[in-house]
């Protein structure tokens, strides 16, 4: 399953099943768990479950378990599609106004956009702004002490 084992948690896997079948392994996996999505009996438990599966799914086993044992224990809250949307607009109109010197108009028209709210994408690509300038300065004080 790991080509290169990273951590003891790696190890102790890639050990237990390196003479197994890795598909078949990962198979009765996605089967256990789905055993213990049954046996959840809290609706917010069944969509955490419901979340995991489906970036098991995804992921794939090798890659979900990097992703889950950088977690352990903690709860992960994913923005709506909506705010992820808002932010990956607002870092393209940050990216087109201020690194490419665009006008509003050409930002318009590269991402189809024809009514694009521009002030309030404005106002949040000068937010950025600040805050990455905020960032650098805080970089650089910390550098020079």
């Amino acid at each position: 399953m790991y080509t290169n084992p990273k951590n003891l948690f790696e190890q102790k896997i890639q050990s237990a099943i390196k003479a197994e079948e890795p598909s078949m392994f990962e198979s009765i996996f996605k089967l256990q768990q789905l055993l213990a999505f049954e046996r959840c009996s809290e609706d917010s438990d069944k969509e955490s479950w419901k979340a995991q599966n489906a970036a098991l799914n995804k992921l794939g086993l090798q890659d979900f378990v990097k992703v889950f044992s950088s977690f352990w224990g903690k709860t992960i809250t994913f923005p709506t599609q909506e705010e992820f949307e808002e932010s990956l607009i607002a870092a393209l109109c940050y990216y087109y106004v201020k690194v490419e010197n665009k006008k509003w108009d050409e930002v318009c028209d590269i991402l189809s956009m024809p009514d694009l709210n521009t002030i309030k994408y404005g106002i949040r690509a000068r937010q950025l702004e600040q805050f990455i300038n905020q960032q650098l300065f805080s970089k650089v004080t910390k550098n020079e002490q």
